[in-house]
């Protein structure tokens, strides 16, 4: 795996080093084993006295524009519906500790998942994570991965959950399962379409003979058309939808030690965003006679506070771009 550096790639300013006082600060206000983070040298620390360069994160394919032009390809014509699998997107030794964290987790702050078509676990919404599941979850929420997923599905203003509604810690024990379905339609809260999953596995020389590979399937003919095994450090990104149906249907018969695990995000956009924007309204001041600076009086500031009075906002927006970014 070659490291993407993130410093910088994140966005100005030092995330790293941002990320790197969250975490000291989890530690510092908590003393359960979940929060064991010791700080290192520059943008290193140690969890649970395992080593993180938090400039390691991910791979460094992520910043490669043919690698993500390749993705979105890949994105169009999967069969039977829009996703990509993909693999070591993510440090191993953080996944590691993840998978730790599972076992760090309170029995009572599961949220079991047991009726006619499930039989599941799940972290409850908000949860309290670990150092490391802590600083996964803020990774994949940020600007910056949410830009590059919508670079892969060509869907814009992407929105995270950072309260992790539906998503989380999610394990299957032996003899669980998790019928073929499609994922809810919008956030249980806020009323935001849901767009895409995001799941990563976190399991070590997985055998496919335990029957807990991920199934998508085909809606007419009913049946699956791609099993993808959850097998350590790969990733699947699946786009929401009427006929995207996927689950893991048959009753897992792994040894009574072994326990499928994952971490999942799910990416929302605002149904309503253009027509919001389209009636967006700018900054609206209380009197004239309140005014800070002198107003322009001149022939061409008010010719243009006539034209605005009957160009929408969104267009007004878009002309004033192109004025500011007009080569001289």
């Amino acid at each position: 795996m070659h490291a993407l550096k993130l410093n910088g790639v994140m966005g100005e300013g030092n995330t790293d080093s941002f990320e790197k006082n969250v975490l000291m600060d989890l530690a510092m206000n908590n003393n359960d084993e979940k929060f064991a983070v010791e700080s290192g040298p520059g943008n290193l620390i140690y969890i649970r006295g395992k080593r993180i360069n938090l400039d390691e994160l991910v791979n460094s394919q992520l910043s490669d524009k043919g690698y993500i032009k390749t993705l979105n390809k890949q994105m169009l014509s999967a069969k039977p519906y829009q996703h990509i699998v993909t693999q070591d997107w993510f440090n191993p030794t953080l996944l590691e500790l993840i998978h730790e964290e599972f076992d760090l987790v309170k029995q009572l702050n599961w949220r079991k998942v047991h009726y006619t078509y499930q039989n599941t676990y799940r972290s409850h919404p908000n949860p309290t994570l670990g150092a490391a599941s802590t600083l996964y979850f803020n990774l994949v929420n940020s600007g910056w991965f949410l830009g590059l997923l919508s670079q892969i599905t060509k869907v814009e203003d992407l929105l995270p959950d950072p309260m992790l509604y539906g998503g989380g810690l999610h394990e299957t024990r032996r003899g669980g399962a998790f019928g073929v379905h499609t994922d809810f339609t919008c956030h249980i809260n806020n009323g935001l379409r849901n767009e895409m999953v995001f799941i990563t596995y976190l399991n070590k020389n997985w055998d496919s003979s335990w029957s807990g590979a991920l199934e998508l399937w085909d809606s007419e003919s009913q049946h699956c058309v791609r099993k993808v095994e959850p097998e350590f450090g790969h990733s699947i990104l699946m786009r929401n939808g009427k006929v995207n149906y996927h689950g893991h249907p048959t009753p897992l018969n792994s040894p009574p030690d072994i326990i499928r695990r994952s971490v999942t995000s799910y990416y929302y956009t605002n149904p309503l965003a253009k027509e919001m924007r389209e009636q967006r309204v700018q900054n609206l001041y209380l009197s004239p006679e309140l005014l800070i600076f002198p107003a322009d009086t001149s022939a061409y500031a008010q010719a243009k506070k006539f034209v605005r009075m009957f160009v929408p906002p969104i267009l007004w927006d878009a002309m004033g771009k192109i004025t500011m970014h007009k080569a001289p």
